[in-house]
């Protein structure tokens, strides 16, 4: 039988809570480096150019996927991609900006941003993180096959590694009419 009577025994959800909570350490007390967490960004890289994936654009790793190619289109468009029933188009960066013309076997598709503006991109390395706090912006722009120059926030040359911030959105939405051959 259910009562409907409020026991005295039951805990606050305060203390049922912090229950577990060791005194002696807690995730707070740990003695990690301070990191400035405004700026630390990601990246993905290939061969000696680096693309950030924008600050505060939410992205993931799919390590399981399928990508179903598209007939009469750019070689540099991989297909599309099923993400939770949104179709997202799916490029290869190698060949959308000239790196090399052989098909590589991607291990991971990285997702960046989502909505409308969502694209997939095959990557070989999963992405890092980037403290920025310090890097100096370079006024290099490595040379690609497509110009990128004005959807370029912010290059970055650290390491003879250029990172580039591309405004992503921008730039994609300006090469939809380039994707049919």
């Amino acid at each position: 039988m259910i009562s409907d009577q409020k026991s005295d025994n039951w805990m606050s959800p305060e203390e049922a809570l912090s229950r577990f909570e060791s005194e002696e350490m807690s995730l707070f007390d740990l003695n990690l480096p301070s990191i400035d967490d405004s700026k630390i960004q990601y990246g993905f890289r290939f061969e000696n150019i680096g693309f950030m994936i924008g600050e505060g654009v939410l992205s993931e790793v799919i390590n399981d996927y399928l990508v179903y190619p598209m007939p009469n289109c750019s070689s540099w468009l991989a297909g599309l991609t099923n993400v939770r029933g949104n179709l997202i188009p799916v490029y290869d960066f190698r060949q959308l900006f000239g790196f090399i013309s052989e098909k590589k076997d991607f291990k991971h598709l990285l997702i960046i941003d989502q909505g409308a503006d969502s694209i997939g991109v095959l990557i070989e390395d999963l992405p890092v993180p980037l403290d920025i706090s310090e890097w100096k912006p370079s006024t290099h722009i490595p040379n690609f096959s497509i110009s990128i120059s004005g959807y370029i926030n912010t290059t970055y040359l650290v390491d003879a590694v250029a990172w580039i911030d591309l405004d992503h959105a921008g730039f994609f939405k300006s090469i939809r009419e380039k994707i049919a051959v």
